[in-house]
């Protein structure tokens, strides 16, 4: 019994104190089972104590998710950091979280909600502990509209991307990450953040192929011409960009009136 004790302790001493605990009061469950002869209650509890260090083991802590999504919301980075010490799956785990819809259907990783909130604090403290984030999230983050705070400025944006090349500055030269952003920030469309991506070597010339629809190439210059922003074709073109190949094209819709655009007067490709 003793032996069974010590195997349970002792698995559960790399982790915090209250995990320990939870530990020492099942062995104890198994000494008082043994105590009063009841079998089968004996069986069940060293099969909750088993059932617990494998747990323990495999999660590497006992943080439950909604204590963690609640310390990544609020700011709080002790917290995060503390959390994720214990339990390191934390940061890789998927959280039901949206200010605007209470119920949230998707998850969302714990990056992409800091991002979407725009704190800058937390973002570092996420990247320093390396939590996963795909390109499409880190997008997706730092131009989420309903969860992020209703006056969030330009500036704000470019205080996140600040911090997020200061920590990965690889994305910079991702083409597949850069043109998805600088399609986002034309959509949204916001030309004070055109400009500073611009001037941080981000390529005007950017384009993709749509290997789905097998289009052809859409070019940032298009997108800007699609939503219908005058400012950010004026940036774009003075960062260099000239192509435009779909702009009378079948492939290229008007998304507010489901028509083809046409060239404005005195348009020249």
């Amino acid at each position: 019994m003793m032996k069974i004790i010590s195997t349970i302790l002792k698995g559960c001493k790399q982790f915090s104190l209250m995990s320990r605990l939870v530990a020492f009061a099942a062995a104890l469950c198994i000494m008082g089972c043994s105590s009063t002869g009841d079998a089968s209650a004996t069986e069940k509890a060293k099969e909750d104590a088993r059932s617990l260090n494998e747990a323990l083991r495999g999660r590497g802590g006992t943080v439950p998710q909604d204590a963690f999504l609640k310390a990544v919301v609020d700011n709080d980075v002790q917290a995060v950091r503390e959390m994720a010490k214990e339990n390191p799956s934390v940061l890789s785990k998927g959280y039901r979280y949206s200010a605007g819809m209470p119920y949230a259907i998707l998850t969302r990783a714990p990056m992409e909600i800091a991002l979407s909130l725009h704190k800058p604090e937390m973002i570092a403290t996420l990247l320093e502990l390396e939590a996963p984030c795909d390109a499409d999230e880190i997008c997706a983050g730092i131009w989420c509209i309903q969860d992020g705070p209703p006056n969030t400025t330009a500036d704000d944006r470019k205080k996140t991307l600040d911090i997020l090349f200061q920590y990965k500055p690889g994305l910079l030269k991702d083409k597949d990450f850069c043109y998805d952003l600088m399609d986002r920030t034309i959509n949204f469309p916001s030309p004070e953040v055109l400009e500073y991506l611009l001037n941080k070597g981000i390529s005007a010339k950017l384009e993709k192929v749509d290997k789905i629809n097998n289009t052809p190439p859409m070019t940032l210059l298009d997108i800007a011409y699609m939503v219908g922003s005058d400012e950010c074709v004026k940036i774009l073109r003075a960062h260099g960009a000239k192509k435009h190949p779909n702009f009378d094209s079948s492939v290229y819709p008007n998304p507010r009136e489901s028509l083809i655009i046409v060239p404005p007067p005195g348009y020249t490709p």
